[in-house]
């Protein structure tokens, strides 16, 4: 690191020695010197792309800078007021909730901040104060932002692009200010811009091409030692020169010193500010509140995605056509439908189809004439299924279980007194639903017609009693299985994709890098979300639990207070995942990505679509540490059993909840730390 003489220090507002920066492998700031003397305005030009807002994020501190060294005269984020680019205005605030919001972050009073926002709209022409930043052309947009960084009057203002956009008389009203806050008030500034000739207003400016200052002086004397009339052909000059001299391949004048990480001079704010915390607090209500469409989104999407799940996945079908060909009798229009009386000569089939009819909603009976045409109808996927009646079926029933012993009844007997029954299989769900209702539908059938003769209806059945389920019903729906896991991954998901939408947003538009280098910690900025995102996932959180166990019945036999609470506990968890994906994330492509990657594995990995025991051998022990699959098992065993917290099932998931939570806290500490929570363009 090089050292400053004491006589530059006392003289200059900042000095830059030696200052390398690079991305990988691209060299972005090159052994850069820079001295800025106090009470002066001085104008960085540069093409863009040569590294003037890399350079500007170093010295204020939201980058780190691989080697060299930077002194300041102002020590303090107070002491600093800066204008981003981007203009990196909220733009469902008031110009006014605007000068308010950062009013509080350096800690000025409501009356300060009121008197200063009448003499900057007066200075700067800005449109009315009650007046919506969304609604403002980009020009207004420019000056408001330019605004917000005289707020507080600070000691060193670095300007990026101010003048960008906006009218000239405005613009050199603008300089006229700047040169008088540098002549009255002593006041130092850096400025960028693009206009060459617009920085001959500057005191000193400092020509800047391929991450490095080619040369810095009065614009006068630079254009006078090189006979030039213009600046711009004096910085054709200096970019020729420098042009000619870059002789050897870029790797070889990359420095050789090593990475130190090092900050800038400024001080960082690293103490709670509660005057902080609640203005970010009530800037993120206020966002929240006056997004319409994001309210709808909040709100409307966990009703409609429970809404759907309970009344279009896991019910069973029903109205299956299922061709009937019955050559045991073909006009069964006639028969009595005294379905279970014991009569063992009027037509079974036809008893049992009426009975079939009656009994389930599942299938919808299509009548056939013959197997051919029955065949083509399922094989035209017309129909799911069909069931043939041989003929001489009621008289082979009768021989099978009235005249004869089961035992002794010929082969051919048996086989014609069987209905035969054809399904479409390749659909697991439908295939499996229809032949469980036929089979039980036809034991049910005989267990009553064995009734009405007074005979054991043991014999139709399976040596084998189901009893009284310990939990559940004797007739499990798919969704009760379901909707514990729906609610978990919609606990986790919302509050994710709320978080890094938010958060990324505010890091892209700027307003997150204004913010940070106003003086707001990741603590404030964190917790202020944290509170927003508490209020959030309760009402989320109850809306859905009054969807699933209230409006559609799910099971629910334990205390409301265990579910929620683990609910609540998996949405602080994809908060935190949250937290670290907008961290990471540069662009709102990048976090889509890999949000719906996060979500089809944890869907995939959950035991929502299928139990877990379900799954390949080679993968079962390693899927049981995905984010949800613990936690979906406590909330079956809560909501569908009443255990306890201190049952293993239980704890297991808040601790794996605890557990994930941890590490997304641990990755979001340490890019923050090591990156810092600034976007990269």
């Amino acid at each position: 690191m090089k050292s400053f003489p004491m006589d530059e220090m006392d003289k200059s507002a900042l000095c830059v020695r030696g200052l390398t920066k690079r991305y990988d492998s691209l060299q972005v700031l090159r052994d850069l010197n820079m001295t800025v003397p106090e009470g002066c305005i001085y104008g960085l030009l540069g093409p863009s792309g040569c590294g003037k807002t890399t350079l500007l994020n170093c010295i204020m501190g939201n980058l780190h800078y691989d080697s060299g060294s930077i002194y300041m005269s102002c020590k303090k984020q107070s002491q600093l007021g800066f204008m981003p680019q981007d203009v990196a205005l909220i733009e469902s605030l008031s110009i006014f909730e605007m000068f308010t919001y950062y009013g509080r972050m350096f800690g000025l009073s409501p009356s300060k901040i009121e008197a200063r926002a009448e003499e900057l709209k007066s200075l700067l022409q800005l449109p009315p104060l009650d007046s919506w930043n969304g609604c403002l052309s980009g020009g207004e947009q420019r000056r408001v932002s330019f605004a917000v960084a005289l707020l507080h009057d600070p000691e060193f203002l670095i300007l990026d692009e101010p003048t960008v956009g906006l009218d000239p008389l405005l613009s050199q009203s603008i300089w006229l200010y700047l040169v008088e806050l540098t002549t009255k008030s002593k006041k130092t500034i850096i400025l960028t811009t693009h206009y060459i000739e617009e920085a001959r207003h500057a005191h000193m400016v400092g020509l800047m091409r391929g991450g490095n200052i080619l040369a810095e002086a009065p614009p006068m004397d630079l254009m006078s030692s090189h006979n030039c009339s213009t600046l711009e052909e004096t910085f054709l000059i200096f970019s020729q020169a420098d042009e000619q001299s870059h002789k050897l391949p870029d790797e070889t004048i990359i420095s050789q010193e090593p990475s130190l990480k090092l900050w800038s001079p400024i001080t960082k704010q690293t103490s709670f500010s509660f005057s902080r915390f609640k203005a970010q607090l009530l800037k993120n209500t206020l966002y929240v509140t006056r997004e319409v469409p994001l309210l709808l989104i909040l709100f409307l999407m966990p009703i409609m995605q429970c809404t759907f799940q309970n009344v279009a996945v896991g019910l069973d079908p029903t109205k299956l056509p299922i061709a009937v060909v019955n050559h045991d009798h073909y006009d069964c229009a006639h028969i009595p439908t005294h379905t279970h009386a014991c009569d063992w000569e009027s037509p079974i089939s036809c008893r049992f189809l009426n009975y079939l009819h009656h009994a389930t909603d599942t299938v919808h009976i299509v009548n056939k004439h013959n197997l051919l045409e029955a065949e083509r109808d399922l094989k035209k996927n017309n129909v799911w299924g069909l069931l043939y009646f041989a003929p001489n079926f009621t008289q082979a029933i009768a021989a099978r279980y009235v005249n004869a012993s089961v035992l002794n009844t010929p082969d051919e007997v048996l086989d014609t007194g069987a209905v035969n029954v054809r399904l479409d299989m390749s659909n697991h769900v439908v295939a499996n639903i229809m032949t469980m209702d036929l089979s039980t539908t036809l034991i049910d059938f005989f267990r009553k017609l064995f009734h009405e003769c007074h005979w054991p209806d043991t014999v139709v059945q399976l040596p084998m009693r189901i009893e009284e389920p310990i939990y559940g019903t004797r007739r499990p729906v798919f969704t009760h299985f379901q909707s514990p896991a729906i609610l978990v991954a919609f606990d986790f998901y919302l509050p994710l994709l709320f978080t890094t939408a938010f958060l990324l947003h505010e890091k892209v538009s700027g307003v997150l890098e204004r913010t940070m280098t106003v003086g707001l910690t990741p603590l404030e900025l964190i917790l202020a979300h944290l509170v927003l995102q508490v209020v959030i996932t309760n009402l989320q959180t109850a809306l859905m639990h009054f969807i699933f166990y209230v409006l559609f019945d799910n099971p629910f036999v334990c205390s409301v207070w265990l579910p929620f609470l683990l609910s609540f506990w998996q949405a602080m968890s994809g908060m935190f995942l949250g937290f670290f994906m907008s961290a990471v994330s540069n662009s709102h492509v990048m976090a889509m990505m890999s949000g719906t990657g996060i979500f089809f594995f944890v869907t995939f990995t959950s035991g929502l679509l299928w139990p877990l025991e379900g799954i390949h051998s080679s993968m079962r022990d390693l899927i049981w540490w995905s984010p949800l699959a613990l936690s979906t098992e406590a909330m079956r065993g809560i909501t569908a059993r009443n255990w306890p917290i201190t049952h293993p099932h239980i704890y297991k998931g808040f601790l794996a909840i605890t557990g994930w939570s941890t590490l997304f806290i641990i990755g979001t500490y340490l890019v923050i730390k090591y990156r810092g929570f600034h976007y990269r363009k």
